[in-house]
């Protein structure tokens, strides 16, 4: 009886066929489109708080970059303006259904400060929220509707 040691073949990036790295680029994006769903996801069950790059990172343990980049190959925005985007829309949303005043819509999505909320309003919209509340008003219809909603 004699002692064998087995000895395994190592694999070298390089060696890798074209199919290997096509598999496994398939299988990363996969992965990123997984992570980006439970991102939007967390996004929607808070979109009433502050959500800051550092707090996405820890809470889906990747880093800043990565997240950045996830979120700017599934929809051209940063994670936060992606976030910011969602918020507006939900804005939107009730301003259109008329459920409350503008200062309680802007609370009801965590903005502390009216201001800081018509601000972001016209940044992403192009109006300020009293101009789109009066153009869905007059026309009961989103003015805005060639605009991609989140």
């Amino acid at each position: 009886l004699h002692d064998s040691v087995h000895s395994f073949p190592t694999r070298r990036s390089s060696d890798l066929s074209e199919n290997t790295k096509k598999d496994a680029s398939a299988s990363l994006l996969k992965t990123d489109s997984i992570l980006f769903n439970r991102i939007t996801d967390y996004y929607e069950a808070h979109i009433t708080e502050h959500i800051k790059v550092e707090h996405l990172c820890k809470e889906f343990g990747i880093g800043r970059s990565h997240l950045q980049r996830i979120f700017r190959e599934q929809t051209g925005y940063g994670a936060i303006e992606y976030f910011c985007q969602m918020r507006i829309s939900a804005a939107k949303r009730c301003i259109r259904e008329n459920r409350m005043n503008l200062t309680d819509t802007a609370a009801s999505l965590g903005y502390t400060s009216i201001y800081y909320f018509s601000k972001q309003f016209k940044k992403i919209t192009g109006m300020s929220p009293s101009q789109y509340q009066k153009m869905v008003r007059s026309s009961k219809k989103d003015p805005l509707y060639e605009q991609r909603e989140l």
